[in-house]
Formats: C-alpha cells, structure tokens, sequence
C-alpha cells in the first residue's frame, strides 16, 4: 500500500504520526503550567491580603483598638473578599467598634488571617518547606503575639 504512495507522501505522513504525541504532551503541559499559574496567583492574593492587615494588627498589638478600626476599614476598602471571610472580618470590625480588649481583637484578626491562608491555599501547600514557613508565619507568630498581648 505505501508502495503507490510517493516518497514525499510517505514521510509527510510519518512526520504527521509522529507530530501528533507531540502535540498531545505539548497541550498537557501547558495545561499542567496554567494551573500552577493559577495556583500561584491565588497564594500571591492570599499574601497581600494577609500584608494589609499588618497595620491594624500591630495598632491593636499595641493596644490602639480605636485606631485599629480606621486601619481596618482602609483595609477592607482595598481589598476585595476573595476567601469569603465576611464572617470573620464582622468579627474583627465588631471587637473593635466595642472596643473589646486588644487580646480579643487579636484573636479575631488571627482568625480572620486564617480564613485568608486557608482560602489562598497558603497553608495546604503541598511542599512541606514552605508549608512550615507559611504556617509559622500565618499561624504560629499571630498567636505567639496575642498569647503575648495577654501577658
């Protein structure tokens, strides 16, 4: 059968057979990478929503609750709730306007970067390195600086 094929035939047809694993792995792997891309880019969003809460959260680590709220409702202007954490941002922004005690509103600020980690996927990292760093950062830390607030 390929005998009645010409030899420019043949090897377009062999080339074509083996273009198209090629194709396959090609379209498997920039898929593979759109979702890391992905990935990433929800953790950065994690990250910064997490960094804009350093100023409320060291005001009320000083103790400046009445001033935390200012800082916290820039904040929220900000940022946009990607991680669904109305509930917890309520929280913080209630503990604050009853100008609770500092420890308290830390504990909902903790909660509230918590919610924010776990959403972005911050603290499920499957590395185990920077899974460690991440928690350390968005979970042991906060609460080592409240338990201390309480001292």
């Amino acid at each position: 059968m390929l005998q009645k094929i010409s030899v420019r035939n043949q090897l377009f047809i062999i080339s074509g057979v083996f273009l198209i694993p090629l194709v396959y792995l090609l379209g498997t792997y920039i898929s593979e990478k759109s979702a890391s891309v992905q990935v990433t880019q929800l953790e950065v969003l994690g990250v910064d929503f997490i960094r804009g809460l350093s100023e409320p959260y060291m005001l009320a680590l000083k103790g400046d609750v009445a001033d935390a709220g200012p800082a916290l409702a820039n904040w929220r202007k900000a940022n946009p709730d990607p991680f669904d954490s109305a509930k917890e941002y309520n929280a913080v922004a209630n503990s604050i306007s009853a100008k609770a005690d500092p420890a308290d509103v830390l504990g909902n600020l903790n909660d509230l970067m918590t919610k924010a980690a776990d959403g972005s996927g911050l603290t499920l990292d499957p590395d185990l390195d920077s899974f460690y760093v991440m928690d350390a950062i968005t979970g042991k830390l906060p609460s080592l600086l409240s338990a201390s607030k309480k001292i």
